[in-house]
C-alpha cells in the first residue's frame, strides 16, 4: 500500500498512516464495533429462522443504570451436533484463544471416525473464567445429549477452572489433560534432556508398573521433579491410567490448536464477521470430508 501510494501519488506515507487508512475502510465497510453488537441478536433470528434446531444463545448482563453490557454468545448448528453424535467418535477437546478487538473465543472440537477434527460448538466471552466455561459446557451438555458424560472423553488445558467445571458437568467423563501444557510447565523449573524423556517415558506408558518404574527412576533423580508431576494426577496425563474401551488414547489438544490457528484471520474481524468466517469455514471442511469419504 506504501509503495503504491508513492508510485502513484508521488508522496511518502508512513506504515502507521496505512495502517490507520485501511482500519478506517474496513470499518466503513464492515461496520464498527458498536455495530456488530448490536446486531447479535438479529443474527440469531436469522440462524434459528434459517435452520430450526441450531442453538444460539446469548447472555448479557444489565447494569444498575439501565445499560445492558455483552457477556457471551454460544453458536452449535443442528447439522454439526447431529454429525458428531451419529457417526464421530466420543472425544471432544477443550481450548481457547484471545480475539483482536476484545474477549476470547472458546471452542469444543470433536473427532472424526479417521481423527480428523471436527468443529461442535463455540462461543465468545468476555473474559475466560470459570462461569463461563460451566455456562458454556451446561448448553453443549443438552445439545450433545450426554447426560452426566458417561462414554465421553475431553481433553483439555490448563484453563482457569475448566477441571472443576468438567467434573461438575461431566462427572462421569474421563478427563485428559494436555501433556504438552503439563510439560511447557515442567521445562520452566526443570529444563534438562534426562528429564524430558523421563517424562515422556511416564506419559506413554501402557501399565501402572511401567509407570511407576519409569517416576520412581525420576525420583531418585530429583524429588522435586517427582512431586511436581504427581501433584498433576497422573490418572489425566498418562496413558497407564486411561480407562479402557475409550474412543481416544490420545493425550494432547492439537485438535483445537489445529482450529485455533486455522481461524487466525478471522479473530481478527467484528464479531459478526468473525462468526460468519468460521461457520463458513466448518460448513465447507465437512461438505469436502463427507464427499472425499464418499469417493
Amino acid at each position: 500500500m506504501k509503495e503504491d501510494i508513492k508510485r502513484k501519488y508521488e508522496c511518502m506515507v508512513s506504515i502507521g498512516q496505512c495502517g490507520r487508512a485501511k482500519k478506517k475502510i474496513l470499518d466503513e465497510f464492515e461496520g464498527g464495533l458498536k455495530e456488530h453488537y448490536a446486531r447479535l441478536s438479529d443474527y440469531q433470528a436469522e440462524i434459528l429462522k434459517t435452520n430450526p434446531g441450531n442453538t444460539v444463545k446469548m447472555d448479557v448482563n444489565t447494569k444498575v443504570n439501565g445499560d445492558i453490557y455483552f457477556s457471551s454468545y454460544y453458536i452449535c448448528f443442528k447439522g454439526v451436533k447431529d454429525g458428531w453424535i451419529n457417526g464421530c467418535r466420543k472425544v471432544i477437546c477443550l481450548d481457547g484463544c484471545f480475539l483482536k478487538n476484545s474477549g476470547q473465543l472458546l471452542s469444543v472440537i470433536g473427532r472424526d471416525a479417521n481423527n480428523h477434527i471436527f468443529p461442535l460448538a463455540w462461543v465468545v466471552v468476555s473474559v475466560e473464567n470459570k462461569e463461563n466455561w460451566k455456562w458454556f459446557l451446561d448448553l453443549l451438555r443438552d445439545d450433545i445429549e450426554m447426560e452426566g458424560g458417561l462414554g465421553l472423553t475431553l481433553i483439555s488445558g490448563q484453563h482457569k477452572g475448566i477441571i472443576e467445571v468438567v467434573k461438575d458437568v461431566f462427572p462421569y467423563a474421563q478427563h485428559k489433560q494436555c501433556t504438552r501444557h503439563i510439560y511447557a510447565n515442567f521445562k520452566k523449573k526443570i529444563c534438562r534432556l534426562q528429564f524430558k524423556n523421563l517424562f515422556w517415558a511416564a506419559t506413554n506408558s501402557t501399565t501402572e508398573q511401567q509407570f511407576q518404574e519409569k517416576m520412581e527412576e525420576l525420583k531418585t533423580i530429583s524429588k522435586v521433579a517427582y512431586t511436581h508431576l504427581m501433584e498433576r494426577d497422573p490418572i489425566s496425563w498418562s496413558r497407564a491410567f486411561f480407562e479402557i474401551g475409550r474412543a481416544c488414547d490420545a493425550f494432547e489438544n492439537g485438535m483445537s490448536e489445529s482450529f485455533n490457528s486455522r481461524i487466525r484471520v478471522a479473530r481478527r474481524k467484528p464479531i459478526l464477521t468473525m462468526l460468519e468466517e468460521i461457520r463458513t469455514f466448518v460448513m465447507h471442511r465437512i461438505f469436502l470430508m463427507a464427499t472425499k469419504q464418499k469417493v
